[in-house]
């Protein structure tokens, strides 16, 4: 079975192809056709012009690097505080009623997004950070601005409250309302009715997918407002063509089209990404504002400690998963995916009913300072986690989807009370929006495809308040599908850090 033919179109037609290498330097990728013989694959910046025009008059396809990265190649951004003059530093203090309480990475963030972009940007800063805190120092400045202000708030479900709550300390006489993505893409028509001077996005991953119904109704009320903030620790959670969504969302005139973006930076049939020097060089231009928690923050140090189980069931299950990959036509994505998926459910399944993975979880639960944090994917191995802390007489509490918001911000104000030993959670539930630092001690009892979704629940613990070293215990069974995860996340961590790590 092929590829669909959207995918072969996304197929280079150019010959020549000139993009982004480093500072110094651009380089030229051929295909199928030799260079003219006084050029070479990389050239410094100051033979641009003359190269472009010799590669031109070849009559070849010939792309061209946009203007908008030849702008970025010059751009520098600033860093610190000290960056901006001390009248713009003294005007956003006096707008801000709480900057006193900010750290200084958070007041360099808010002075950049209202300065440097003029209100609208990606706040991307590491988990535990500081995001919410700078958006809403940001907010309270730009609104102060404007007569009669509104601002919309979009978040997931489990964050409306804490959002209001927000609104009500810091954002006094400011006309907010608060939906969840979901709520709103049911009211789009409504809500484009209304004139917001800001929306924010809080965890704007969620619209990253712009083939959804979410993305199209809801990207074209958040394209409307004059000012836009997004929040996501991770802006780009699996692949490089994620990045469109929030470019697209703050520089709508720029970046138009998502083909037009892919077929620059993004093999949609390799799955891979096409430029990421070029990518990583121009993010910082459009908004893009990326600090890592070693960088801005003390925090304690967290070590990571792997415990491998060696089950004769799990290994079997992978093999099996290889025979029945090589048997099925392996171009059939949909066909793979179902068919590692299905193996990831047998995994858990077999977890439960293996003995030493139980009690490597038991003796991980009592080996530490408690209270304790817990987190794994399905369903069974929660209930599996449950019936462990039941044997082990530990005043335990659950979060997982079924549970209300309510329900689990008392859940949550108990734990950070510590009248609760062990609280075990699943990733999609409990992985974003809730601070657990009365625990210095993480177990994950299953791996999560998405390293993002990780990382953000360890960070659940390991953040602004955290006092104390932070131990994560990850349990894997080798030689299994976890392994594969494992080199999925690495993959993925490496994408990830490339794409918006500091150069």
């Amino acid at each position: 079975m092929f590829q669909s033919s959207s995918m072969w179109r996304n197929m280079p037609t150019w010959q020549y192809q000139l993009s982004y290498l480093n500072k110094d330097q651009f380089q030229i990728k051929c295909i199928k056709t030799p260079l003219p013989v006084n050029l070479k694959k990389r050239m410094p910046w100051s033979a641009y012009d003359s190269t472009l025009e010799q590669l031109l008059r070849t009559k070849k396809q010939v792309q061209e690097i946009p203007k908008h990265v030849m702008r970025a190649v010059h751009y520098k951004p600033k860093k610190e505080l000290t960056d901006f003059s001390a009248k713009s530093i003294s005007a956003l203090s006096q707008a801000c009623p709480f900057w006193d309480k900010l750290y200084e990475h958070q007041k360099s963030g808010v002075a950049k997004v209202v300065i440097e972009f003029r209100g609208s940007a990606l706040i991307a800063d590491e988990m535990g950070a500081g995001k919410s805190f700078t958006a809403l120092a940001s907010a309270c400045i730009i609104l102060s601005r404007q007569k009669h202000a509104r601002m919309l708030v979009l978040c997931p479900a489990f964050l409306v409250k804490q959002w209001q709550r927000y609104a009500t300390e810091y954002l006094p006489g400011i006309d907010l309302q608060c939906f969840s993505y979901d709520k709103a893409k049911n009211i789009h028509k409504e809500l484009k009715k209304e004139k917001w001077h800001l929306i924010l996005c809080d965890e704007s991953h969620c619209l990253k997918d712009t083939k959804t119904k979410r993305f199209k109704k809801l990207g074209a009320l958040i394209r409307k407002a004059k000012f836009k903030l997004l929040l996501s620790g991770t802006p780009c959670v699996n692949k490089a063509n994620e990045l469109f969504s929030p470019l697209n969302l703050l520089y709508p005139k720029v970046f138009k089209a998502y083909k037009k973006y892919c077929f620059r930076y993004y093999d949609i049939l390799a799955r891979r990404c096409r430029l990421p020097e070029e990518l990583n060089i121009m993010l910082p231009m459009f908004g893009l504002i990326r600090r890592e928690k070693a960088e801005v923050l003390d925090l304690p140090n967290k070590h990571t400690h792997w415990w491998y189980i060696v089950d004769m069931a799990a290994r079997k299950s992978v093999v099996k998963l290889k025979k029945r990959l090589e048997a099925e036509d392996t171009k059939d994505t949909n066909m793979a995916k179902y068919l590692i998926g299905e193996a990831f459910h047998e995994l858990a399944s077999l977890k439960t009913q293996c003995q030493q993975y139980k009690d490597t979880l038991k003796n991980l639960i009592l080996k530490r300072e408690r209270p304790v944090v817990l987190f794994c994917v399905h369903l069974s191995i929660l209930e599996l986690l449950n019936t462990l802390c039941e044997e082990l007489q530990l005043r335990y509490d659950t979060i997982s989807g079924a549970v209300s918001m309510k329900k689990r911000d008392e859940i949550v104000t108990k734990f950070q009370a510590g009248e609760i030993d062990v609280l075990c959670c699943t990733i999609a539930s409990a992985g974003v929006g809730l601070t657990l630092t009365k625990s210095s001690h993480v177990i994950i009892a299953e791996s999560d495809w998405v390293p993002g979704n990780l990382n953000q629940a360890i960070d659940r613990v390991h953040r602004i308040g955290q006092e104390k070293e932070v131990h994560i215990d990850r349990v894997l069974f080798s030689d299994s599908l976890d392994e594969w995860i494992l080199k999925v996340e690495k993959g993925k961590k490496k994408m990830h850090k490339l794409l918006l790590a500091k150069k």
